[in-house]
């Protein structure tokens, strides 16, 4: 009896061991599930910074769009400034530039759309193009 017991408790032990063997591996499977969406985290995060940027040159063209049109130049000089200070920062991807104005209250808008391209061949799961938007306002200057 007593020889049966200590077999099975040898036994036993060789189970837990051969556990303890088996987890080797649980480290590489565990970084291989958590790893799209670490990936997904850090391209999302980078995407949006990029988005964020265009959106700012738009609005710094309009702005200076905007002003040239207060001091009452025409509208095609307004366009070609705009346009030209979107493509020397990189944007040009169906820049549209529409300047309207004066109204009542003398003042000369100037808007810029471009598209924005997520992940040309994107990793992400919403891949595709998002319109962004840049609109500045002055007033007439004369």
């Amino acid at each position: 009896m007593a020889q049966w017991i200590r077999g099975w408790k040898m036994n036993t032990i060789s189970k837990i061991r051969g556990l303890r063997r088996s987890r080797r591996g649980q480290s590489i499977i565990e970084f291989g599930l958590i790893l799209p969406f670490l990936l997904i985290l850090v391209f999302g995060i980078t995407e949006l910074g990029r988005a964020l940027m265009q959106t700012n040159l738009l609005t710094q063209a309009t702005r200076e769009g905007a002003r040239i049109a207060a001091i009452g130049k025409e509208a095609d000089t307004v366009v070609a400034r705009v346009t030209g200070i979107l493509n020397a920062a990189g944007i040009d991807n169906n820049v549209n530039v529409t300047v309207t104005g004066p109204d009542g209250n003398k003042m000369m808008q100037v808007e810029a759309t471009s598209d924005f391209d997520v992940i040309p061949g994107s990793l992400l799961p919403f891949n595709g193009t998002l319109t962004l938007r840049g609109v500045s306002a002055m007033r007439l200057e004369q």
